[in-house]
Protein backbone atom coordinates (compact mmCIF):
# COMPACT_ATOMS: atom_id res chain seq x y z
CA UNK A 1 0.00 0.00 0.00
CA UNK A 2 1.03 3.47 -0.38
CA UNK A 3 0.77 5.30 2.77
CA UNK A 4 0.55 9.36 3.33
CA UNK A 5 3.49 9.44 5.85
CA UNK A 6 6.17 6.49 5.51
CA UNK A 7 8.64 7.06 8.67
CA UNK A 8 11.77 5.81 7.13
CA UNK A 9 13.57 4.76 9.84
CA UNK A 10 16.32 3.34 8.61
CA UNK A 11 20.35 4.87 9.11
CA UNK A 12 23.36 3.20 8.45
CA UNK A 13 23.79 1.46 11.92
CA UNK A 14 20.78 -0.47 11.28
CA UNK A 15 21.72 -1.98 7.86
CA UNK A 16 25.31 -2.75 8.62
CA UNK A 17 24.24 -5.13 10.67
CA UNK A 18 22.24 -7.01 8.15
CA UNK A 19 23.24 -6.12 4.63
CA UNK A 20 26.28 -5.19 2.76
CA UNK A 21 27.70 -1.56 2.35
CA UNK A 22 26.67 -1.03 -0.73
CA UNK A 23 23.36 -1.89 0.53
CA UNK A 24 22.52 0.97 2.74
CA UNK A 25 20.58 4.08 1.77
CA UNK A 26 20.58 6.90 4.30
CA UNK A 27 16.78 7.85 4.49
CA UNK A 28 15.30 10.57 6.27
CA UNK A 29 11.90 11.24 7.99
CA UNK A 30 9.63 11.22 5.22
CA UNK A 31 6.65 12.98 4.25
CA UNK A 32 4.89 12.12 1.17
CA UNK A 33 1.57 12.08 -0.32
CA UNK A 34 -0.27 10.05 -3.36
CA UNK A 35 0.83 11.35 -6.87
CA UNK A 36 -2.04 13.52 -8.71
CA UNK A 37 -3.03 11.44 -11.43
CA UNK A 38 -1.84 13.22 -14.39
CA UNK A 39 -4.42 14.04 -17.47
CA UNK A 40 -3.21 11.23 -20.05
CA UNK A 41 -2.36 8.72 -18.39
CA UNK A 42 -1.74 4.92 -18.61
CA UNK A 43 -5.71 4.42 -17.82
CA UNK A 44 -7.33 6.84 -20.17
CA UNK A 45 -4.46 5.99 -23.01
CA UNK A 46 -5.51 2.03 -22.86
CA UNK A 47 -9.02 2.96 -23.17
CA UNK A 48 -8.43 5.36 -26.03
CA UNK A 49 -6.67 2.00 -27.65
CA UNK A 50 -9.48 -0.41 -26.81
CA UNK A 51 -11.74 1.62 -28.68
CA UNK A 52 -9.52 2.36 -31.84
CA UNK A 53 -8.50 -1.01 -32.30
CA UNK A 54 -12.71 -2.00 -32.36
CA UNK A 55 -11.95 -0.66 -36.25
CA UNK A 56 -8.20 -0.83 -36.44
CA UNK A 57 -5.19 -3.01 -37.07
CA UNK A 58 -2.98 -3.07 -34.45
CA UNK A 59 0.01 -4.44 -36.51
CA UNK A 60 -0.96 -1.62 -38.51
CA UNK A 61 -0.89 0.41 -35.33
CA UNK A 62 2.37 -0.62 -33.83
CA UNK A 63 4.28 -0.43 -37.84
CA UNK A 64 3.09 3.32 -37.49
CA UNK A 65 4.22 4.04 -33.77
CA UNK A 66 7.86 3.05 -35.00
CA UNK A 67 7.96 4.65 -37.94
CA UNK A 68 6.59 7.66 -36.85
CA UNK A 69 8.22 10.54 -35.56
CA UNK A 70 9.50 10.59 -31.87
CA UNK A 71 6.75 10.66 -29.14
CA UNK A 72 7.12 14.60 -27.98
CA UNK A 73 4.11 14.45 -24.85
CA UNK A 74 3.24 12.27 -22.40
CA UNK A 75 0.15 11.07 -24.46
CA UNK A 76 2.26 10.10 -27.66
CA UNK A 77 4.77 8.33 -25.58
CA UNK A 78 2.54 6.40 -23.80
CA UNK A 79 -0.07 5.49 -26.56
CA UNK A 80 3.36 4.55 -28.25
CA UNK A 81 4.02 2.22 -25.56
CA UNK A 82 0.91 0.58 -24.71
CA UNK A 83 0.99 -0.38 -28.20
CA UNK A 84 4.12 -1.97 -28.66
CA UNK A 85 3.32 -3.83 -25.54
CA UNK A 86 -0.30 -4.60 -26.79
CA UNK A 87 1.37 -5.91 -30.19
CA UNK A 88 4.14 -8.00 -28.45
CA UNK A 89 7.04 -6.28 -29.50
CA UNK A 90 9.33 -7.05 -26.88
CA UNK A 91 12.57 -5.52 -28.21
CA UNK A 92 10.92 -2.30 -28.99
CA UNK A 93 9.73 -2.11 -25.81
CA UNK A 94 12.97 -2.40 -24.02
CA UNK A 95 14.49 0.49 -26.65
CA UNK A 96 11.55 2.50 -25.77
CA UNK A 97 12.15 2.15 -21.90
CA UNK A 98 15.78 3.24 -21.74
CA UNK A 99 15.22 6.60 -21.50
CA UNK A 100 13.02 8.62 -19.71
CA UNK A 101 11.65 11.35 -21.21
CA UNK A 102 11.80 15.00 -19.44
CA UNK A 103 8.10 15.40 -20.00
CA UNK A 104 6.90 12.56 -17.64
CA UNK A 105 8.18 14.40 -14.23
CA UNK A 106 8.44 12.64 -11.12
CA UNK A 107 5.23 15.13 -9.76
CA UNK A 108 2.26 13.32 -11.13
CA UNK A 109 1.10 9.81 -11.56
CA UNK A 110 1.40 8.54 -14.76
CA UNK A 111 -0.75 5.43 -14.59
CA UNK A 112 1.88 3.14 -15.62
CA UNK A 113 0.45 0.29 -12.98
CA UNK A 114 -2.27 0.05 -16.01
CA UNK A 115 0.41 -0.63 -18.54
CA UNK A 116 2.75 -1.84 -16.38
CA UNK A 117 -0.23 -5.08 -16.42
CA UNK A 118 0.82 -6.60 -19.85
CA UNK A 119 4.61 -6.83 -19.24
CA UNK A 120 7.26 -9.93 -18.56
CA UNK A 121 9.43 -9.72 -15.97
CA UNK A 122 12.17 -8.06 -18.10
CA UNK A 123 10.51 -5.72 -19.33
CA UNK A 124 8.94 -4.98 -15.60
CA UNK A 125 11.99 -4.24 -13.80
CA UNK A 126 13.33 -1.89 -16.88
CA UNK A 127 9.93 0.42 -16.58
CA UNK A 128 10.34 0.09 -12.43
CA UNK A 129 14.08 1.73 -12.65
CA UNK A 130 12.63 4.12 -15.04
CA UNK A 131 10.09 5.21 -12.73
CA UNK A 132 11.20 4.68 -9.39
CA UNK A 133 8.73 6.71 -8.36
CA UNK A 134 5.72 5.32 -9.65
CA UNK A 135 3.52 2.79 -7.60
CA UNK A 136 3.93 0.23 -11.28
CA UNK A 137 4.17 -3.10 -8.40
CA UNK A 138 1.06 -3.87 -6.61
CA UNK A 139 2.75 -5.74 -4.16
CA UNK A 140 5.99 -7.92 -3.55
CA UNK A 141 3.28 -11.13 -4.80
CA UNK A 142 3.14 -9.85 -8.10
CA UNK A 143 3.80 -13.19 -9.52
CA UNK A 144 6.06 -11.08 -12.39
CA UNK A 145 8.42 -9.77 -9.58
CA UNK A 146 8.26 -13.06 -7.71
CA UNK A 147 9.48 -14.91 -11.18
CA UNK A 148 12.26 -12.34 -10.83
CA UNK A 149 13.29 -13.21 -7.41
CA UNK A 150 13.43 -16.36 -7.75
CA UNK A 151 15.60 -15.94 -10.54
CA UNK A 152 18.01 -13.86 -8.99
CA UNK A 153 20.58 -14.16 -6.41
CA UNK A 154 19.15 -12.10 -3.17
CA UNK A 155 22.72 -10.11 -2.41
CA UNK A 156 21.16 -8.97 -6.26
CA UNK A 157 17.92 -8.66 -5.53
CA UNK A 158 19.25 -6.43 -2.34
CA UNK A 159 21.15 -4.14 -3.84
CA UNK A 160 18.33 -3.62 -6.39
CA UNK A 161 15.70 -2.91 -3.88
CA UNK A 162 18.30 -0.50 -1.85
CA UNK A 163 19.11 1.33 -5.24
CA UNK A 164 15.27 1.95 -5.91
CA UNK A 165 14.85 3.21 -1.81
CA UNK A 166 17.61 5.27 -3.18
CA UNK A 167 15.01 7.16 -5.28
CA UNK A 168 11.85 6.94 -3.94
CA UNK A 169 11.92 5.33 -0.03
CA UNK A 170 8.36 6.15 0.18
CA UNK A 171 7.77 3.30 -2.52
CA UNK A 172 10.12 0.78 -2.50
CA UNK A 173 11.28 0.85 1.51
CA UNK A 174 7.51 -1.21 2.61
CA UNK A 175 8.55 -4.02 -0.38
CA UNK A 176 12.22 -3.87 1.12
CA UNK A 177 10.74 -4.99 4.56
CA UNK A 178 8.46 -7.23 3.18
CA UNK A 179 11.28 -8.99 1.03
CA UNK A 180 13.39 -9.29 4.05
CA UNK A 181 10.45 -10.69 5.91
CA UNK A 182 9.88 -12.84 3.63
CA UNK A 183 13.79 -14.11 4.20
CA UNK A 184 13.51 -14.79 7.64
CA UNK A 185 15.74 -11.17 8.33
CA UNK A 186 13.60 -8.74 9.00
CA UNK A 187 13.84 -8.63 13.05
CA UNK A 188 16.23 -6.10 12.65
CA UNK A 189 14.36 -3.43 10.76
CA UNK A 190 11.24 -4.50 12.96
CA UNK A 191 13.06 -3.53 16.02
CA UNK A 192 14.03 -0.39 14.37
CA UNK A 193 10.37 0.61 13.62
CA UNK A 194 9.82 -0.76 17.02
CA UNK A 195 12.69 2.21 18.46
CA UNK A 196 10.69 4.97 16.45
CA UNK A 197 7.33 4.22 18.38
CA UNK A 198 8.97 4.25 21.76
CA UNK A 199 11.03 7.51 20.75
CA UNK A 200 8.14 9.14 19.38
CA UNK A 201 5.09 8.39 21.29
CA UNK A 202 3.31 11.09 19.66
CA UNK A 203 3.84 10.18 16.06
CA UNK A 204 1.09 8.30 14.14
CA UNK A 205 2.98 7.41 11.38
CA UNK A 206 5.91 5.87 13.85
CA UNK A 207 2.75 3.43 14.99
CA UNK A 208 1.26 2.85 11.75
CA UNK A 209 4.34 1.62 10.34
CA UNK A 210 5.59 -0.95 12.93
CA UNK A 211 1.77 -2.55 13.45
CA UNK A 212 1.74 -2.45 9.51
CA UNK A 213 4.82 -5.03 9.17
CA UNK A 214 4.60 -6.27 12.94
CA UNK A 215 1.89 -8.52 12.47
CA UNK A 216 3.80 -11.81 13.81
CA UNK A 217 5.17 -9.81 16.59
CA UNK A 218 3.41 -8.57 20.28
CA UNK A 219 1.80 -5.40 20.01
CA UNK A 220 -0.17 -5.45 22.73
CA UNK A 221 2.35 -2.27 24.57
CA UNK A 222 1.85 -0.14 21.79
CA UNK A 223 -1.78 0.93 23.65
CA UNK A 224 0.18 1.80 26.83
CA UNK A 225 3.01 3.56 24.81
CA UNK A 226 1.29 5.87 22.02
CA UNK A 227 -0.27 8.66 22.76
CA UNK A 228 -0.90 10.95 19.29
CA UNK A 229 -2.36 14.19 19.23
CA UNK A 230 -5.52 13.86 17.40
CA UNK A 231 -8.48 11.45 18.76
CA UNK A 232 -8.86 9.82 15.55
CA UNK A 233 -5.58 8.93 15.33
CA UNK A 234 -5.98 7.25 18.63
CA UNK A 235 -9.17 5.18 17.00
CA UNK A 236 -6.80 4.88 13.97
CA UNK A 237 -3.89 3.07 15.93
CA UNK A 238 -6.49 1.02 18.12
CA UNK A 239 -7.73 -0.36 14.93
CA UNK A 240 -4.46 -1.52 14.03
CA UNK A 241 -4.28 -4.33 17.20
CA UNK A 242 -5.38 -7.41 16.78
CA UNK A 243 -6.15 -7.65 20.14
CA UNK A 244 -9.06 -6.69 21.20
CA UNK A 245 -8.38 -6.09 25.15
CA UNK A 246 -5.51 -4.11 24.18
CA UNK A 247 -7.71 -1.31 22.42
CA UNK A 248 -9.32 -0.43 25.06
CA UNK A 249 -6.90 2.57 26.56
CA UNK A 250 -6.37 3.65 23.01
CA UNK A 251 -10.14 3.94 22.17
CA UNK A 252 -10.93 5.41 26.02
CA UNK A 253 -8.30 8.45 24.89
CA UNK A 254 -9.85 9.07 22.16
CA UNK A 255 -12.83 9.49 23.45
CA UNK A 256 -11.61 11.77 26.09
CA UNK A 257 -10.28 14.03 23.09
CA UNK A 258 -12.74 16.45 21.41
CA UNK A 259 -12.71 15.23 17.40
CA UNK A 260 -13.25 18.38 15.99
CA UNK A 261 -12.65 19.45 11.99
CA UNK A 262 -9.21 18.88 12.12
CA UNK A 263 -9.37 15.21 12.90
CA UNK A 264 -12.37 15.42 10.12
CA UNK A 265 -9.15 16.39 7.67
CA UNK A 266 -7.02 14.22 8.65
CA UNK A 267 -9.55 11.10 8.67
CA UNK A 268 -10.17 12.42 5.22
CA UNK A 269 -6.54 12.23 4.08
CA UNK A 270 -6.17 9.18 5.68
CA UNK A 271 -9.18 7.17 3.24
CA UNK A 272 -8.16 8.62 0.36
CA UNK A 273 -4.45 7.33 0.68
CA UNK A 274 -5.67 3.97 2.32
CA UNK A 275 -6.76 2.31 -1.91
CA UNK A 276 -8.61 -0.52 0.60
CA UNK A 277 -10.38 1.77 2.05
CA UNK A 278 -14.33 2.24 1.27
CA UNK A 279 -15.43 6.05 1.23
CA UNK A 280 -17.20 8.32 -1.15
CA UNK A 281 -14.35 10.56 -2.57
CA UNK A 282 -14.62 14.46 -1.71
CA UNK A 283 -17.22 13.16 1.05
CA UNK A 284 -16.22 13.80 4.51
CA UNK A 285 -16.99 11.79 7.53
CA UNK A 286 -18.22 14.32 10.39
CA UNK A 287 -17.01 14.62 13.88
CA UNK A 288 -19.96 13.73 15.09
CA UNK A 289 -19.64 10.37 13.28
CA UNK A 290 -15.99 9.65 14.06
CA UNK A 291 -16.73 9.82 17.39
CA UNK A 292 -19.73 7.55 17.10
CA UNK A 293 -17.24 5.26 15.23
CA UNK A 294 -15.00 5.35 18.40
CA UNK A 295 -17.95 4.41 20.89
CA UNK A 296 -19.13 1.43 19.29
CA UNK A 297 -15.62 0.37 19.01
CA UNK A 298 -14.88 0.68 22.36
CA UNK A 299 -18.48 -1.13 23.67
CA UNK A 300 -17.23 -4.12 21.50
CA UNK A 301 -13.80 -3.86 23.08
CA UNK A 302 -15.48 -4.24 26.42
CA UNK A 303 -17.87 -6.57 25.33
CA UNK A 304 -14.85 -9.10 24.30
CA UNK A 305 -12.69 -8.12 26.69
Amino acid sequence: MRRTHFLALLGLSLFLTATPLWAAPQVALLKTKRLPLATSNGYTVQQQLDRELMTADLGVLAKNALQGSVPKTPEDWLRQLAILLRADYRDDTLALLRHRPAFLTRDKDWGLRQLGQGLGNELLISLCELFPEQTILSSLGDPRFQAWIKATPPEAVEKWLALRIKEAPEVWMPLYIRYRQSRGTAGPLIDALKAQVIANPESYEAAENYLTFARTEDTTWVASVCRPKLAVQNYQIAVFLSDTKARIPLLERALAIPFTEEDVAWNQAFLERNPFSYHIPGVKIPSSTLRLQAENALVFAYREA
